[in-house]
């Protein structure tokens, strides 16, 4: 009899111990495995081109002592411009900071007429290139959408010109006077990137440029004016380009989602 009742407890006891064990493992759920979201990354570098629109303007100033006559040349002399662009990115959490040199090909040739009665005084600004090197600051409002601002120096190879003519037809050049030289002014402007893969990024801009120039006209032509006479120059051209890159560096940030 107490054998029959050992053999009894001894079954209930493992009956109980394998239902807690049961139990337990039903309370504890296992988390299920999720594939880690791979994370658009801005760090790395990139070369790409830009093709676009420029308007340019000229504001040209004659020094006489105690006195400062203002011409402006064409309020706006409209261009396409193409051109290319190299730099690298650097990310830390939202914020992206980088360094970018570009060059752009422009060719602009627009003049104003200085002596509205006689018509036949030319002011001319000719530009054959731009170019800058810009550090940017932007903030990524997604991981593939880049909002950001840029400045720095600018350069351009400007010519600009005084030119005498006979008449108002313009048809005789008589006198002329003509600086060519690379410029170095500064440039500022924002844009918005977008990644549309892990290489290839499409983006816009705008650029603000401003460099300033003096011409030596007293100099240059001694016969129609005193030696210390000076055009003093502000040119300026606002560019408006779309742009693509292809980044080819950085890593490629990976976060795990559950």
């Amino acid at each position: 009899m107490k054998t029959k009742l050992a053999a009894i407890l001894a079954g209930v006891i493992t009956l109980g111990a394998a239902g807690a064990a049961s139990a337990a493992d039903m309370a504890v759920k296992a988390r299920p495995m999720v594939a880690p979201v791979p994370v658009f990354s801005w760090t790395g570098c990139y070369i790409g081109g830009h093709a676009g629109w420029a308007g340019v303007r000229s504001d040209w100033a004659y020094t006489v002592p105690n006195t400062t006559q203002i011409f402006n040349q064409e309020p706006s002399a409209d261009r396409g411009v193409v051109g290319g662009q190299v730099g690298c990115n650097y990310q830390v959490n939202r914020f992206v900071v980088g360094g970018e040199v570009d060059g752009t090909w422009i060719d602009v040739n627009h003049y104003g007429i200085m002596d509205s009665i006689n018509r036949d005084e030319i002011l001319r600004t000719r530009y054959d290139a731009l170019g800058s090197a810009r550090v940017r600051l932007g903030f990524a409002a997604t991981d593939r959408l880049l909002l950001y601002v840029t400045g720095g120096a600018a350069f351009a190879r400007i010519t600009n010109s005084y030119e005498n003519y006979t008449a108002a037809n313009l048809a005789v050049l008589t006198d002329i006077a003509s600086v060519t030289s690379s410029n170095i002014g500064w440039v500022a402007g924002g844009g918005v990137q977008y990644a549309l893969t892990d290489n290839w990024i499409l983006g816009g801009e705008g650029l603000y440029y401003e460099f300033k120039q003096n011409l030596p006209i007293g100099q240059l032509l001694p016969n129609l004016f005193p030696a210390d006479r000076n055009w003093n120059i502000t040119n300026s051209a606002v560019v408006g380009r779309i742009r693509l890159d292809y980044k080819f560096g950085g890593p490629a940030a990976v976060v795990a989602k559950y």
